[in-house]
């Protein structure tokens, strides 16, 4: 990476994108200055860089710049995507999605997943990692939402959830609305 991004001098940068030679230096001075063996600087970005027509090379190019700095994988640095409202991430945290229980639990599914609490486990939880503690992270909710009514006997009350039938997404009913089969939406 060093060795490609050499041939972006300051007048290059200038000549190519159009900012001042002075203005790409202190640019420069204010990202390195916040690197080093005793420090690490933080690209804080908003949702204005994802949702930009070049979005993934803005974001790409953060990280670019964080690894040549070695500022990533270190406290106190990285990429930060910033939110301005609550219901981005927020959607998923929550959680405020059709799809998603808190914890980042998918909701069971009609068909695919709903007939038993260990089908459920059987269908999501893996080997490694922290989604191998699957089980205790349903259960635990289960056992929140529930109280002392969520007992071993009757699946911590794993039946008592909503099922998920297709796609309540709210993209899903514009595409109903433009489809005639849905006339209007109260919000």
């Amino acid at each position: 990476l060093k060795r490609h991004f050499a041939r972006y001098t300051p007048e290059m940068v200038e000549q190519s994108c159009g900012i001042s030679k002075e203005v790409f230096l202190k640019t420069a001075q204010a990202f390195t200055s916040a690197s080093g063996p005793d420090k690490t600087g933080a690209i804080c970005y908003a949702v204005g860089w994802t949702q930009h027509s070049k979005g993934v090379q803005i974001i790409r190019t953060a990280a670019i710049l964080q690894l040549l700095l070695g500022n990533i994988g270190r406290p106190g640095g990285g990429i930060l995507a910033l939110r301005g409202h609550a219901s981005i991430q927020g959607s998923t945290d929550i959680p405020t999605l059709y799809d998603i229980l808190p914890g980042y639990l998918p909701m069971p599914f009609f068909l695919a997943d709903a007939n038993t609490l260990q089908n459920y486990i059987k269908k999501h939880r893996v080997r490694l990692g922290v989604w191998s503690n699957f089980d205790a992270y349903i259960i635990s909710l289960l056992k929140a939402y529930y109280g002392d009514a969520a007992t071993k006997d009757n699946e911590f009350g794993f039946d008592w959830l909503p099922r998920v039938t297709g796609d309540h997404s709210h993209f899903g009913y514009w595409l109903d609305m433009a489809d005639g089969k849905m006339e209007g939406l109260f919000v």
